[in-house]
């Protein structure tokens, strides 16, 4: 009897010890894990882990607060560095580090299913402010894509304070650059920047040095509209020197303007030389063009890391 009370108790001993094995590994991962120890116990991330412990944020994917996070997969990391001339982690200024990891995190706890086609926000600040979060753009074709570049591999891992998804590129700081070729809606007047290289545009747009620009960007309805006003169909068909002065008529240089700050009746000063008038009276913010006609900006603060996008329905038309 005391022989079979002992392997008994023997017995039970072995299962709590395989319960309390069990039990701390659930806690590296799953629902029950922290996003930090759900992101270390992953080893197809395990350089994303190890930036995070560099630039100080392990603790804040700790707690309890609910974040989202894009993880690069090692790979998509090792790619990144090589790119920016950078050979290890620790080569990386830690502030330049922080911000672009930043960039890969969001407020709040989102599965795929609840990030729709649109602009979001990330964590992230870049040289344009040091107070606005920066946007980031999610297409579904028909796996997410973020900033029209990375692709989600391995979404909705789930943790106690958010979600983690792999992505298989890392997430840089957009430009302005980055931003009008992410989002579908502005293709037109991306091709319209691009379609006399030696204007420039393009490398304005992706110049993070210079001073931040605010741009007007009419969507490509906007932009059809547009054109055929002007009767033309398609963008080839304009003067070039009439096409330099509309593109350069949406751009206001050596400012990051929020929506907010903008005020009735207010005069802009484009990059043509050529002013537009805003125009906040009848509910929404509109704008005036030298020719009096009347644009509305249809999604505003589009933050990126050189300057801030507003998206309007229709062209400005200069004088020309």
């Amino acid at each position: 009897m005391k022989n079979l009370n002992f392997k008994t108790l023997a017995l039970f001993g072995f299962l709590a010890t395989v319960g309390i094995s069990c039990t701390n590994d659930d806690n590296s991962s799953g629902p029950n894990a922290t996003l930090t120890e759900t992101i270390q116990s992953r080893a197809e991330i395990s350089t994303f882990a190890s930036a995070l412990d560099i630039a100080g944020l392990s603790d804040m994917l700790d707690g309890s607060d609910q974040y989202t996070v894009f993880a690069p997969t090692n790979a998509a990391f090792d790619n990144w560095m090589l790119q920016n001339g950078y050979s290890t982690l620790s080569s990386i200024p830690v502030a330049t580090l922080k911000e672009l990891l930043y960039n890969h995190m969001m407020q709040g706890s989102s599965e795929t299913g609840e990030i729709l086609n649109g602009y979001r926000k990330s964590l992230a600040h870049g040289g344009a402010s040091s107070t606005n979060y920066m946007s980031m753009y999610f297409t579904h074709d028909p796996g997410i894509k973020v900033n029209g570049d990375a692709m989600v591999v391995t979404p909705d891992i789930e943790a106690q304070n958010g979600f983690l998804h792999v992505v298989d590129h890392v997430i840089g700081l957009p430009t302005l650059k980055t931003m009008i070729q992410a989002d579908p809606d502005l293709s037109s007047m991306a091709g319209a920047l691009a379609f006399d290289p030696s204007s420039g545009f393009m490398d304005t747009l992706n110049d993070t040095i210079a001073q931040p620009m605010t741009l007007f960007i009419p969507s490509n309805s906007g932009f059809s509209s547009f054109l055929t006003e002007l009767g033309y169909g398609n963008v080839g068909e304009v003067p070039a020197a009439n096409l330099l002065s509309i593109m350069n008529y949406h751009m206001w240089a050596n400012q990051n303007a929020l929506s907010s700050s903008f005020t009735n009746g207010q005069s802009i000063m484009m990059n043509n030389g050529q002013n537009v008038t805003v125009n906040l009276t009848g509910g929404g913010k509109k704008l005036t063009d030298a020719s009096g006609r009347v644009s509305t900006i249809t999604t505003s603060d589009i933050q990126t890391s050189n300057g801030m996008i507003h998206i309007i329905d229709n062209g400005l038309l200069p004088t020309l």
